[in-house]
């Protein structure tokens, strides 16, 4: 079985709930290349892991506080994975059936300014997928 880490890059400098899209990627290459139209590729039995990182400045902090479903299977056995309470904080998942179909699921994380912990612009949301092995 496979453990993904599933990486959001953020530009924490730019960021405003207008230019979500512009500001994230899940490739750090691809920034502005449309974040909720990438899909990671999941079985039953692997575990997925979310993760932020600032592309701007390395004392800032993504938090991914929450990973929901909009619709679609339970992968998960639940509808909602809640963050660890980490620093950075990360959601962590387990799959515990396959997808028949793409996935839509909801991530929601907030940006922390490193330099004096404050919250930048609350929080933002984007809705890759997660979809079936061929």
């Amino acid at each position: 079985m496979e453990n993904h880490n599933i990486i959001l890059f953020v530009e924490t400098a730019n960021i405003t709930k207008e230019n979500i899209e512009e500001c994230c990627s899940f490739h750090q290459e691809d920034m502005g290349s449309s974040p909720s139209k990438h899909t990671t590729t999941i079985d039953a039995g692997e575990a997925l892991t979310w993760l932020g990182l600032s592309v701007s400045n390395p004392n800032d902090v993504v938090n991914i506080t929450k990973i929901e479903y909009k619709g679609g299977a339970d992968l998960f056995g639940r509808p909602k994975l809640n963050g660890d309470g980490g620093d950075p904080e990360t959601v962590i998942g387990t799959v515990i059936s396959a997808p028949k179909d793409e996935e839509t699921y909801t991530i929601t994380f907030t940006v922390f300014n490193g330099n004096n912990g404050g919250k930048r612009n609350g929080k933002f949301t984007l809705d890759p997928k997660l979809i079936p092995p061929n």
